[in-house]
């Protein structure tokens, strides 16, 4: 790598590392957002803040996941996850099939369609989503 700041090498790293991290910052600001919208639509019903400190809560929410989602993919974390996640699958496949199994069975022996969830789950945007997770969230753990 050159010396100077703005060398030849130095854009092209910066750019791959750009093209690395724009895609999941992308994708953590979509889940993030959705997860701050359902979670300050609870609050609000509940009355616990007003609707200007909500939308202040999913501004700031969205731009934080963006941000962390952007590190991480830059760095590389997201590769990193994506490999420990299926290097322990391929170890432990017995174990966490026998997991899941057990898991899917109690769901669908607690009377909720399993098939119909995670169909939802493949094909729901992702703002969508994480609206759903966070006013699940807020609804349990707020006041």
């Amino acid at each position: 790598m050159g010396t100077e700041l703005l060398s030849k090498e130095f854009i092209e790293t910066f750019s791959a590392i750009h093209a690395t991290g724009l895609p999941l910052a992308k994708t953590f600001a979509l889940y993030g957002a959705g997860f701050s919208v359902g979670k300050n639509i609870v609050k609000t019903i509940r009355g616990s803040i007003r609707g200007g400190v909500a939308i202040a809560d999913v501004i700031r929410d969205t731009i934080i996941s963006f941000g962390v989602g952007y590190i991480i993919g830059a760095t590389s974390g997201g590769a990193i996850i994506s490999a420990v996640t299926n290097l322990t699958a391929q170890n432990n496949s017995e174990f966490v099939n026998a997991f899941m199994n057990r898991l899917l069975g109690m769901i669908y022996a607690a009377g909720a369609d399993v098939n119909a969830v995670s169909a939802f789950a493949m094909t729901a945007p992702p703002v969508l989503l994480g609206a759903l997770i966070g006013g699940i969230f807020a609804f349990l753990f707020s006041r």
